[in-house]
This record gives structure tokens, sequence and C-alpha cells, in this order.
């Protein structure tokens, strides 16, 4: 399914579609790089795509993660709206490495998000894989 293309902002909170036609919520944070975007990912679900940003809260943040910024534009995420960032990008694992110049951080394709909130909503299988590249303790 393709959503409108959009810009990544910060603050930009987007349905995550789901295995089973569902939603998760993600929120762009801020840019790790040119490329690469920090985002939370959240333990919300909805049946169907909100209207409107969901109250966020960063007690129910699963993951902070890092994605391709062209995830985001592409419209494989539907953009909801915008909110304040829930977090700040110094609360990114990533930011370990940024004095090295990122050597050793990691990030993942929007798909894998996708597939890590499945798992997690018990919509499909997760695996030790999935769970360690998406699912990275906050």
């Amino acid at each position: 399914m393709k959503f409108r293309r959009s810009r990544w902002k910060p603050g930009t909170v987007y349905g995550i579609p789901l295995a089973d036609g569902s939603f998760g919520i993600g929120q762009s944070i801020d840019a790790m790089w040119e490329s690469v975007i920090y985002i939370a990912v959240f333990s919300y679900h909805f049946d169907r795509l909100p209207v409107a940003p969901p109250h966020l809260e960063a007690e129910d943040i699963l993951s902070l993660g890092a994605v391709l910024r062209p995830d985001l534009n592409n419209g494989s995420w539907a953009t909801i709206g915008i909110a304040e960032p829930i977090v700040g990008k110094q609360d990114f694992p990533n930011e370990a490495f940024s004095t090295s110049g990122y050597v050793g951080a990691e990030f993942s394709s929007g798909g894998v998000f996708s597939e890590f909130l499945s798992a997690c909503f018990g919509l499909t299988p997760g695996t030790p894989w999935l769970m360690k590249i998406a699912g990275r303790p906050t």
C-alpha cells in the first residue's frame, strides 16, 4: 500500500502499515546523517489510520532507531501530522558513535520497523535478528 509522498520533518507522526492492514505509530525525531533519520516507534496499534496524531508518551516507546530518509519520504508510511518530538537526538544509542563519525552506528529500512511492530503486536512471529535490529532498548 502506498500513501501520499511527503518530506520528513522533525516531529512528523507516521502510520506504519502492519501485516494485517492495521497501523503502528512512529515519529521522526532528527537527522543522524543527511540520509538517515532517527525515529521513535510506539506501542500504539490502530485498526484504521488515525486522522490526527495520537497523544504520544515517552513511556510508550518500544524502540529508538534510525531509518533511511527515502523510506519516510516515498509514501511507504502514511503521514498523519506533526507533534512535538517526544525525545531528543541525544537519547538515541547511535549518538555514542557521533564523535567517531558514526562508525559502528546501526540503521534499518522502514520495512524492518513494520515487521518489528507486526511481531510486537502478535501479527507475525518475531525472530531474534528482527528483535536485535529494530528492538533496541530505549
